[in-house]
């Protein structure tokens, strides 16, 4: 009761009622014990130590199970096809409109024109291949770390359908919940099953966060541009930049401060709920307040975690470095199929793969600004403008270097996600009339 006490104490503010407590006597209540299956792992079993604490992997385990539950229900599949569908009709009216300036120019013609050029777009493949290879490897990882057991084909699954619902939900807030069903689903315990995925995610904020302010102050005042109208357009587009790097850069001080320091952390959370209140943002404050200390508690535990093992931080940030940089030099590779670029020396192709790296981020920066499904419309309209100038312009085959672009970056990351879905479901089916059988024949 003192415990409880103190929680409704520091939930505690002006025009917020308390909640009700009840009378029941201390020693006359009792803690409702934990039931465990025993196919299931806990963490204690592996690591001696919980990751986060048991409150946070219910708070955790309940969140999951809710966002997973709402993926499913009608108005949010619904919602997800519009979005999707706005994103491919909007795709189609721009290409459309690309199409009529090329003058029925088709794309046999450009690729018998490209030649062997053409063969950077399996390049491009390749280097989404090997995203996923970093994406499963860090997932493998991770488990192997943990647990002690080897799961390559759960890893795969997690990074495919982790990144699909990444795709398709606004602000990216789907792919983690998915992550932790999945996990829960395979035979671990909450804690592993809610820590593993929120580990990977904060390293990989970091190395985003990390490479995207270096290409935007080292690279992007690079990008060459030629004529007023062109010059204004791109000191629009850095300005829009600028305001999703701060955000991005905003964001991850505030996950530093808070993981790393507990008073601060939970004053911080308390100040910014109650702003938020007062404001008339936040409707239920208490409700408001939990949720989030819940994720502080979260990101602090696995700060914690990855201070003490050293070893499995740095290779995680190696194998998110190398995801980042795959899906980076992907616009490269598609410039270079696309276009009549050559390069003398190694040095210039290094040269011109900072530059469209460096463009590509600015995208990334620009959508931030926008919280849509894959960038819905920033994303089309910053690629036209930003490799259809300077030293590396793809000219008038811009129409088809962008359908490749989204292709590969989008389309075929959502396929190979809905893909894994299907064939869960399907699996999922065929288990479940399985286990039926032998029950039907018992009754005969």
């Amino acid at each position: 009761m003192a415990k409880k006490k103190k929680e409704i104490e520091q939930l505690m503010m002006d025009g917020v009622p308390a909640p009700k407590v009840s009378s029941v006597p201390e020693e006359q209540t009792e803690e409702p014990k934990e039931v465990v299956d025993e196919n299931q792992i806990t963490l204690d079993d592996y690591l001696g130590e919980s990751i986060l604490e048991k409150e946070t992997v219910d708070s955790l385990m309940k969140e999951a199970v809710e966002t997973e539950k709402k993926s499913k229900k009608k108005k949010n599949i619904i919602t997800n096809v519009i979005f999707f569908a706005i994103n491919i009709i909007l795709m189609i009216f721009i290409v459309k409109n690309l199409l009529d300036s090329t003058h029925g120019t088709n794309f046999g013609d450009v690729a018998k024109a490209q030649g062997t050029r053409m063969w950077w777009i399996a390049g491009a493949f390749a280097l989404l291949v090997l995203y996923f290879i970093c994406e499963t490897l860090l997932f493998y990882f991770l488990i192997k770390k943990t647990t002690g057991k080897r799961k390559l084909f759960l890893s795969y699954r997690l990074a495919s359908v982790g990144k699909y619902y990444d795709c398709v939900t606004p602000t990216q807030l789907g792919g983690q919940p998915s992550q932790i069903i999945r996990l829960t689903r395979s035979g671990m315990g909450a804690g592993l099953s809610t820590s593993i995925p929120i580990i990977k995610l904060i390293v990989y904020n970091f190395v985003y966060t990390a490479l995207a302010i270096f290409l935007y102050f080292f690279a992007v005042p690079l990008i060459p541009t030629s004529g007023s109208l062109q010059t204004f357009l791109m000191a629009f587009i850095k300005i829009v930049g600028a305001i999703g790097l701060i955000v991005t850069i905003i964001f991850t001080l505030i996950y530093f401060i808070i993981g790393n320091g507990k008073l601060i952390g939970r004053s911080f959370i308390q100040w910014l709920v109650r702003l938020g209140y007062k404001l008339h943002i936040v409707k239920d404050y208490r409700k408001t307040f939990e949720r989030i200390l819940t994720q502080v508690q979260e990101y602090q535990a696995s700060i914690k975690y990855l201070n003490k093992n050293k070893g499995t931080l740095f290779l995680t940030i190696f194998l998110c470095i190398v995801e980042c940089l795959a899906f980076a030099i992907i616009p490269f590779c598609i410039m270079m199929a696309f276009s009549s670029v050559g390069f003398v020396t190694p040095t210039e192709a290094l040269y011109a793969i900072l530059i469209t790296m460096s463009e590509y981020y600015l995208c990334l920066l620009v959508s931030t600004c926008l919280p849509l499904p894959g960038g819905t419309g920033s994303t089309e309209v910053c690629f036209i403008f930003l490799f259809a100038i300077g030293s590396y312009s793809i000219g008038d085959n811009i129409v088809w270097a962008l359908i490749f672009f989204r292709l590969i970056t989008y389309y075929v990351v959502v396929a190979h996600g809905f893909v894994h879905i299907i064939l869960e479901n399907i699996f999922k089916l065929v288990k479940s009339k399985k286990n039926k059988l032998p029950k039907e024949a018992k009754t005969l």
